[in-house]
């Protein structure tokens, strides 16, 4: 019966293992691993006393500590994390752009009434102020609001 409690422990230490270092988050794994855990460490109490349960129990926390310490200290956690930064900003407003009123572009989607425009080489999402506009339609710059384009149709 010692053997069967063992491989029970040791199976539930491979399944935490296996959920800290292969399988991430709390999966089925990680919850099969720790009622195995419970279930060896239970059956140590019942067949070889208080004392034999304690130390049982003690060292099936310490070892569990280490592998989720050990998890940490291996920087495993790395490969799960965002290292992309956005390079981009906004600008503070059309003008900065190097837009003005009056401007022509030509509409690359279909504004509904918002959509984008190409003036010169940018381009800008707007707002028509005639409605829909079918995309390739050329447009105008009506007027500027802070970081709001308003075109309409020429």
């Amino acid at each position: 019966m010692l053997y069967v409690i063992i491989f029970v422990i040791a199976l539930g230490f491979l399944l935490l293992f296996a959920e800290l270092f292969i399988v991430p988050g709390v999966t089925f794994v990680g919850v099969a691993g720790a009622i195995l855990l419970s279930v060896g460490v239970w059956q140590v109490y019942a067949l070889y006393g208080t004392l034999t349960g304690n130390i049982s129990l003690c060292v099936m926390l310490l070892m569990s500590g280490w592998v989720i310490w050990k998890s940490f200290k291996s920087r495993f956690w790395k490969k799960f994390e965002l290292h992309q930064h956005i390079e981009g900003k906004t600008a503070e407003d059309a003008e900065q752009l190097g837009l003005r009123i009056g401007q022509l572009g030509k509409a690359m989607t279909a504004l509904r009434p918002q959509g984008m425009v190409k003036f010169g080489s940018t381009n800008v999402e707007v707002e028509s102020l005639n409605g829909w506009v079918d995309r390739g339609v050329e447009v105008e710059i009506a007027h500027l609001e802070g970081k709001k384009v308003f075109i309409k149709t020429k």
